[in-house]
């Protein structure tokens, strides 16, 4: 059996980043693409991509999400508040 995993990110400015991801074996792949925004005081927001496909009973099956999420740090209260929303 085989397995594999990595991800990357890289910071295409100040405030902006791309990053992506994937995972394989033998029956199962996935790759994730995605940017973030930072909006400064406001947060950060990101938007991502994952397309995957498994093979299983003799069969093919595939899907894709969709991921939106806004986080915000509150460095005074020492908390971290964030939202997602998923499509599939």
């Amino acid at each position: 059996n085989f397995f594999g995993t990595g991800e990357f990110s890289w910071g295409v400015s100040n405030g902006w980043s791309l990053f992506g991801g994937a995972i394989t074996d033998n029956n199962y792949r996935a790759a994730t693409v995605g940017a973030g925004r930072d909006l400064l005081v406001l947060g950060a927001l990101s938007l991502d991509v994952t397309q995957s496909r498994a093979d299983v009973w003799n069969q093919t099956l595939s899907g894709r999400s969709y991921r939106l999420q806004y986080s915000k740090n509150f460095e005074q209260y020492d908390s971290q508040v964030t939202f997602a929303g998923y499509r599939f």
